[in-house]
């Protein structure tokens, strides 16, 4: 997407301005100041953690999503003013090295592979060989196919990706959000002890 840069940057730019933000409040030692810094971080991993329910309870629409997704651009694929969708799915494929939706078949029943000339086609960027080598059109199934292009289908090689690995990366934002909490915790403590140091002062 075009824009993922651009979320990317406000994110980063968010997060250097909070550790800016603790910084100072360290250094000039208000107590105030901690206090919605620790504020600032306890949002963060209110914010987290709900994204992270969310995914979990919501995973099968978002993978039923995603299918529907590659199906309709499978359907506009190389049409006239689609160019978009047609790179797209080009650079996810050859991204990816795979297929098609659950496999290269998927491509058998698009209007693409209808305009081919030839049935049962797939566009160039399904080839795991060079294009001149690859035979992508008027394919049979177990005929020379497995070697000439990729078979897996891109929806199951994502999901499957998804399911394997969302221990470890469940692990990972779960230490993150602890770090953010222990930081809110710290922050808490330090705005508390100044406060008492500056009675202990007046007093």
């Amino acid at each position: 997407q075009p824009d993922a840069p651009y979320v990317l940057i406000g994110v980063g730019a968010v997060i250097v301005l909070i550790g800016s933000l603790g910084c100072c409040c360290t250094i000039k030692g208000h107590s105030f100041l901690l206090y919605m810094f620790a504020g600032f971080l306890f949002v963060i991993f209110i914010v987290e953690l709900s994204a992270g329910i969310a995914l979990l309870i919501y995973r099968g629409k978002l993978e039923k999503g995603f299918k529907e997704g590659l199906t309709n651009a499978l359907q506009k694929y190389d049409e006239k003013g689609q160019d978009e969708i047609t790179d797209a799915v080009d650079e996810l494929q050859r991204k990816l090295v795979c297929c098609g939706i659950s496999n290269y078949t998927d491509w058998f029943h698009t209007p693409y592979s209808s305009a081919q000339g030839q049935r049962n086609s797939v566009p160039e960027s399904c080839c795991r060989v060079s294009v001149k080598e690859c035979r992508h059109t008027g394919l049979t199934p177990g005929n020379r196919t497995e070697t000439d292009i990729y078979t897996q289908g891109c929806h199951n090689l994502v999901v499957d990706f998804i399911n394997g690995n969302m221990g470890p990366i469940g692990g990972v934002a779960l230490g993150i959000s602890f770090f953010q909490v222990l930081g809110a915790v710290l922050a808490f403590c330090l705005a508390k002890s100044i406060n008492r140091a500056k009675y202990e002062q007046v007093a």
